[in-house]
């Protein structure tokens, strides 16, 4: 993550929100189909995933130290894209 979007995600609800939109728009764009790609979707955001758990995943922002939880059917261990 840029120091600039870094800057404009700090609260932790921004980043979550931002964090979201950007894994939706990659399973639009097929980009993401399981739940390991969405992993290393995060991760390539510069964001850490500390916990996996069935209901959801657990982000740390390591420029700023927020935490969020994105959960939801998309982020369980079982998930797959539609299309597959």
């Amino acid at each position: 993550m840029t120091s600039e979007l870094c800057a404009e995600a700090s609260d932790w609800r921004q980043g979550r929100s931002y964090v979201h939109t950007y894994i939706c728009e990659k399973i639009i764009a097929y980009a993401v189909l399981d739940h390991k790609s969405i992993v290393t979707a995060i991760e390539e955001l510069g964001l850490k995933v500390i916990e996996q758990v069935q209901t959801g995943v657990s982000v740390l922002n390591p420029q700023t130290g927020n935490r969020f939880t994105l959960r939801g059917a998309m982020y369980q261990p079982d998930w797959v894209h539609p299309a597959n």
